[in-house]
């Protein structure tokens, strides 16, 4: 058996010596980042400490609150008192906009961590979030449809044919009928009128069957007369009162209920042919505003308007951009005054003229006060 020489117990001696360096530094490292994380905890716990036992305004209801009652966000460091935010998680939740569980602050909008709304909801809550959650996820998934017999997640073929994989019905991803390759899909009022005409000879259990389908068709044929759809994802939506602008609750898009187009602001209501608000919308704010009194007045002032147009067609009409009420523009002057809410506003340009109203036309850019 060979003896090491002098030299290699030298070169042992060197790398055990390096290796207990290394050992000695990395257990440096690490202590150094104990302390570091003890350090931070340590803070942490001192600052809530400290927020607990001080008292905060709330940025959305202005009162002032105890800290123990109040909520400070993870991410962001934005506090709400509890109350408040259980009511913002509560309203989110009960529009299905599940994506909007973020910070109420405008300049934030961070998304609430997920122990941060398991405390907001509670326990079922927060089971109802998470189930919702998946089914919008599901939702925007392009492939992903439901089987029209028992509502099992399914996946389509490129041709719109899908299996499921509980039932095995084989179905039309368009109109959820049975597949049907190289034939069109029969529209809502179609298939309608063929269970119509098939209930009255099937079986109890089937005619129950049949019958879920008929309410189905009839509640589609319903929505497609009454309801229009957003323009980027397609959701149906009714409106029952309000101004043309819709956000979509959905995918948050907002668009004209007029011309169904993807908008930003209202900017789209001073540059097109769309009004902000329809005239029975205006008429029924001012029946509820100012009662019956108001109501008669204006329907006065537009009787007189009307007969006013008619003694002279070469007036031109034009509405307020304040409250939308229709006015005549006689001559060549562009400053008008609404007869409705006494506000001017510039015929050319449509904008609500405030204090020295006659500055609007000075200047070389500005709007000319008399022209055609």
């Amino acid at each position: 058996r060979e003896e090491p020489t002098k030299q290699q117990q030298q070169e042992n001696a060197t790398e055990q010596q390096q290796q207990a360096q290394q050992q000695q530094q990395q257990q440096q490292v690490n202590a150094a980042e104990q302390l570091a994380v003890r350090l931070l905890r340590y803070s942490a716990a001192r600052e809530a400490e400290a927020f607990r036992d001080s008292t905060h305004t709330c940025s959305i209801c202005f009162e002032q609150v105890p800290g123990s009652d109040c909520l400070q966000l993870p991410d962001c460091g934005h506090f709400y008192c509890l109350s408040c935010l259980k009511h913002h998680a509560a309203a989110q939740m009960e529009q299905g906009a599940v994506e909007n569980m973020r910070c109420p602050e405008p300049s934030c909008r961070r998304p609430f961590q997920p122990y941060v709304i398991k405390e907001l909801l509670g326990e079922a809550g927060y089971a109802r979030w998470e189930e919702l959650l998946l089914q919008r996820t599901l939702d925007k998934m392009e492939d992903v449809v439901y089987c029209p017999r028992c509502d099992t997640v399914c996946i389509e073929d490129p041709d719109h044919c899908a299996q499921c994989s509980n039932c095995l019905y084989v179905f039309c991803s368009f109109c959820s009928d049975s597949w049907h390759p190289g034939t069109d899909c029969l529209d809502p009022h179609e298939r309608l009128r063929i269970l119509e005409r098939r209930k009255k000879a099937t079986g109890a259990g089937e005619k129950h069957h049949e019958m879920d389908l008929v309410n189905q068709l009839m509640n589609l044929k319903y929505l497609s007369n009454v309801s229009r759809k957003c323009p980027s994802c397609g959701m149906a939506t009714i409106k029952n009162e309000g101004c043309n602008k819709m956000t979509c609750v959905y995918c948050g898009s907002n668009w004209c209920w007029k011309c169904q187009q993807v908008i930003q602001g209202y900017d789209h209501f001073r540059d097109s042919r769309c009004n902000m608000f329809d005239q029975e919308e205006i008429n029924r704010w001012n029946a509820m505003m100012w009662a019956n009194e108001r109501a008669r007045e204006v329907e006065m002032g537009q009787f007189h308007m009307q007969v006013r147009l008619q003694q002279n067609p070469e007036f031109r009409v034009c509405r307020c951009p304040v409250c939308g009420q229709e006015n005549l523009r006689e001559g060549r002057n562009n400053l008008l005054r609404c007869w409705s809410c006494n506000c001017h506003f510039c015929y050319s340009c449509r904008s609500w003229l405030r204090g020295k109203v006659g500055q609007h036309f000075v200047g070389p850019k500005a709007c000319k006060q008399h022209g055609d």
